[in-house]
């Protein structure tokens, strides 16, 4: 019986840190290009549904503002509840999108992002570096997102894990475009290799005008991922609010 009770709560413990970690939920593909004088606002929304991590979401709040031509730095915050929890404020980040101006006229625009996230719940705080990459061709656009992150400070691990994010849309008119989506894992420094057996997710979502603030167009992005491979979730419901001006 101990034995049994001693189990479960281990289990308990380590869901969240499980569904803390699934790729996708609230992340998004960055695309490298950065304008001087912008800035952007984000409320970015997740839930997963179904399996061991059902009925977790996760909600990101992100103010932008691009000071050069070639960097917009951003401040985010991270809200989330673990089913039969409460809401809590789980992180808080400081972002950096580097735009390599040189690159804008290639056939592949190409950029940087660095990221350090301090976890104000579980776990150690977190460095995220991602190559980014963009790809246009009359309506349509192709985004992809190579990622590295490990854990930084007290108690943190020495590997890197690995990631990827890919986006692909067609523009139907001035104010809709449908797309996929693709989050996955790709393994540690220790343990890179297949993607079969990582946890991965891929689903359509459908981006569109809203309404307008203060003359400003409001893009939202709304779509659903399925999963594959050792997810911890059947899949996940998407929600995104942009603002830009």
């Amino acid at each position: 019986m101990k034995n049994s009770l001693f189990c479960a709560a281990l289990m308990a413990g380590l869901i969240p840190a499980i569904a803390a970690a699934e790729p996708g939920v609230t992340n998004v593909v960055y695309g490298p290009s950065v304008e001087a004088g912008e800035t952007e606002i984000e409320l970015r929304y997740g839930r997963l549904n179904g399996g061991g991590a059902d009925g977790r979401w996760a909600t990101v709040g992100e103010y932008g503002h691009a000071v050069t031509d070639w960097w917009r730095p951003a401040a985010l915050f991270e809200v989330s509840r673990d089913p039969g929890g409460e809401a809590e404020l789980e992180a808080v980040a400081f972002e950096n999108v580097f735009d390599f101006t040189a690159t804008r006229n290639w056939p592949v625009h190409f950029g940087a992002y660095a990221e350090y996230e301090a976890n104000l719940l579980h776990g150690a705080d977190k460095v995220e570096l991602k190559l980014l990459s963009e790809l246009n061709s009359g309506p349509a656009r192709l985004r992809v997102n190579l990622i590295g992150e490990r854990e930084v400070g007290g108690g943190a691990g020495d590997e890197w894990e690995y990631g990827y994010a890919i986006q692909g849309l067609v523009r139907v008119g001035d104010e809709l475009a449908v797309g996929l989506e693709a989050f996955g894992d790709a393994g540690t420094s220790d343990d890179f290799g297949s993607l079969n057996d990582r946890a991965r997710y891929i689903g359509p979502f459908v981006e569109f005008e809203a309404f307008e603030i203060a003359g400003h167009d409001v893009e939202v992005q709304a779509g659903y991922l399925f999963a594959n491979g050792d997810a911890a979730a059947d899949g996940q419901a998407r929600l995104k609010f942009e603002l830009e001006f």
